[in-house]
């Protein structure tokens, strides 16, 4: 896949700008737009600015990246900042995430997080620290542990997930949303409590665990 017009420009811009760091500079610039698979997708990096850190690894400032496969709905990856090791260019760490992911007839998801790494091998993105996952029939869930499996559309929580959907306030040990946010499955200590009509709340049996 030919890079956008606008990337090529942005890695030409960069090789003048910081000639000492060209070969790191283009490890992560031809890592990154790979985030969503080789073929049949389309992939539009931005971003701000970049730098070489005294560390050796290479900053992109406010990097936002959109792209689309034959088979999967459109997403956006951003973030405050993305950070490459060159001797380890597989691995890209990304500061104060934000992705949408919507679904093709199932819920769009809006997913949040303080640090995420992802993977270019597993095509996975590992988030910590202060995850919110939001979707748009209502549901706002927090933890501080999860994975996102970009190409098969599917997030795991790997610490105890709670928040509150349409129907009530609800916990459980983990949560695992498939099919492209069709299926929201709350598994382990599953508590639930429900909107009242008149807005009051009352215990329910979990469920699922």
């Amino acid at each position: 896949m030919r890079p956008p017009g606008r990337y090529s420009r942005f890695v030409r811009a960069m090789r003048i700008a910081l000639p000492v760091g060209a070969v790191a500079l283009l490890a992560v610039l031809l890592a990154w737009p790979r985030l969503h698979g080789p073929e049949g997708d389309v992939v539009t990096p931005t971003a701000d600015g970049v730098d070489l850190e005294r560390d050796g690894r290479v900053r992109l400032d406010h990097p936002r990246y959109v792209g689309e496969g034959a088979d999967t709905p459109g997403f956006t990856v951003e973030a405050e900042a993305a950070r490459v090791d060159p001797t380890a260019p597989r691995r890209i760490e990304l500061e104060r995430m934000h992705a949408e992911l919507p679904a093709r007839g199932g819920r769009d998801i809006a997913v949040e997080a303080g640090h995420a790494v992802y993977d270019r091998e597993r095509a996975v993105l590992d988030l910590d620290g202060g995850i919110e996952v939001v979707t748009d029939d209502g549901y706002r869930l927090q933890t501080e542990a999860a994975e996102i499996e970009i190409e098969a559309g599917r997030l795991r929580t790997h610490a105890p997930v709670a928040g509150d959907g349409p129907a009530g306030v609800l916990a459980a040990d983990r949560l695992e949303v498939t099919d492209r946010g069709d299926v929201l499955r709350f598994t382990g200590n599953v508590r639930l409590r429900l909107y009242g009509p008149d807005g009051e709340r009352g215990d329910a049996p979990g469920a699922g665990s």
